[in-house]
Order: structure tokens, then C-alpha cells, then sequence
């Protein structure tokens, strides 16, 4: 497959945003998901592998500069002479706020559409793969979100901004904890876990909920609660069994809901 090709897959015009590519991703996501198409698992697995090599391709070339994802007038100078991709990468605009929002969903969608929040998955196979993918994509919005930021401070759509950097760093910083349970005969050590376990599946299953409903199905219906037994769960190993271990994992996963909660006050 050729970046031409990816392009064609999305429908996308020429001179592309990531947003536009983010925007027809999902939507194919949603047509061709497995979960999406019982009884046709297999073809639509297929149709999926296709989506997701073809995003990658096309993500790869805007991200780069890749002439070859713009139109003939962007790939050449005034006299027409090609340019190189060194005064590609210099040319180009700066991402908006919406634009760097999206990068940073697009390596949440990846997290949840392969069920990473399975810590025992992300070892494994091409999980691994897609859990490093996903982790570089929100590093990517991180990184470009702290330099838009930078010298910009009390305009609104850099106040804006902050919000989603503390919610993309915080969520990066969470997914990233990898602490296994080990069966322990002590009792207290035991119910720590289970309320950080349960509290960390509701906070996981309301980010999922909130930002890619299409992602829940049949086969994965979150728990019972929300963020309020979330809050009081996390609470819970803080103030009885901070010293289990578990405590500092809960003040950190505490602050994860407070951020992603702010994030979502500043939605329209």
C-alpha cells in the first residue's frame, strides 16, 4: 500500500488534516469494528487490519511532510523546484488546540479499541506494538501541546490547552503503572487491591464511555458504577491502606479523574 492509496481509503482531499484523517478513521472504526459486525468477525478483522495499516501510512505522511500527501502546489516552490523535506517540516503551520486535542485521542482510541487497560495484554504479541504506538502518540500531543503553550499564556485556547496537557499527561503517567498483585495472606493488603482494581475498571470504562461510546458493546459492558465509586473507592485505599502500596497508585489515578472531569467542562 502506497500513501496515495492510504489517502483514498479515508476519501480525504487533497492538503488533509489530522483531524480530517482522525475524523474518517473513527468513523470507519465504527463500520468495520468486529464488535460492530457479529457473525462477520473474521471479514471485518480483515477489513480492520486494512483501516489501521492504511492510518498509520497516512498519519506517518502528514506527520513528515511526505509530498506525496499534498496537493502538486504544496510540493514544490513558486519556481518549481522540489522542496526538501527539512523546509517542509519548517513550513509548516503550527497545529491548532483541535488538532493537537485529536493527536491525543487518537492514542487514547488505539488504548481501548485493543483492550490495553488489561495490563496482562499490553506484554504480548502485537498488543505490545500497539500499546508503544499509543503511548508515542500521546507523547507526540504532549510534546506539541507544552511548545504551543509555551509564550502564549492567557489566551483562551492556550488556557484551553493546559486542561488537555494535564489530562494527556496524567492519563499517559497512569497506563504506564505496571505493578502486578501477588496473592498475600495479609487480609487488608487483599481489599486494598480489590478497591483499586475496581475503581481503576470504572474510571476506565467512564473515559471510554465518555469519549469513544462506539467502543462498548455487548462484550464489553463496563462495570457497575461511575465516578462517584470511583472517587470513593480511590479514597478508600488512600486514607485506610495507603500503606499497602496501593495507596500512591490511587492518589494518581484520584487525580486522573479530577483532570479528566475538567476536560470534559471545557467540551462544547
Amino acid at each position: 500500500m502506497d500513501v496515495k492509496t492510504a489517502f483514498r481509503i479515508f476519501r480525504l482531499q487533497e492538503n488533509p488534516t489530522e483531524t480530517d484523517l482522525s475524523v474518517s478513521y473513527r468513523n470507519l472504526v465504527k463500520r468495520f469494528h468486529p464488535d460492530n459486525n457479529p457473525g462477520k468477525e473474521d471479514w471485518a478483522h480483515s477489513r480492520m487490519v486494512i483501516i489501521n495499516n492504511a492510518f498509520e501510512m497516512a498519519r506517518g505522511a502528514l506527520a513528515s511532510g511526505n509530498p506525496a500527501s499534498r496537493s502538486d502546489a504544496d510540493a514544490t516552490t513558486r519556481n518549481g523546484t522540489p522542496r526538501s523535506r527539512e523546509a517542509e517540516k519548517r513550513n509548516r503551520p503550527v497545529l491548532n488546540v483541535h488538532d493537537l486535542e485529536n493527536l491525543m485521542l487518537d492514542g487514547m482510541y488505539r488504548y481501548y479499541q485493543y483492550g490495553l487497560e488489561n495490563i496482562h495484554l499490553r506484554s504480548q504479541g502485537s498488543f505490545r506494538s500497539h500499546f508503544r504506538k499509543s503511548l508515542k502518540t500521546l507523547k507526540k500531543s504532549i510534546d506539541d501541546m507544552e511548545r504551543r503553550i509555551t509564550g502564549h499564556a492567557g489566551r483562551y485556547d492556550v488556557r484551553k490547552a493546559v486542561t488537555i496537557l494535564e489530562f494527556a499527561s496524567c492519563f499517559s503517567e497512569c497506563i504506564q503503572l505496571e505493578r502486578y498483585y501477588t496473592p498475600a495472606a495479609n487480609a487488608a493488603h487483599a481489599r486494598a487491591y480489590r478497591k483499586y482494581r475496581n475503581a481503576s475498571e470504572l474510571l476506565d470504562a467512564y473515559i471510554r464511555s465518555r469519549l469513544f461510546p462506539e467502543l462498548n458493546s455487548t462484550t464489553r459492558r463496563p462495570p457497575l458504577g461511575g465516578p462517584g465509586l470511583c472517587e470513593q473507592d480511590l479514597l478508600f485505599v488512600i486514607c485506610h491502606h495507603h500503606d499497602s502500596g496501593w495507596g500512591d497508585y490511587s492518589v494518581m489515578k484520584l487525580r486522573l479523574l479530577e483532570v479528566f472531569l475538567a476536560y470534559l467542562n471545557i467540551q462544547p
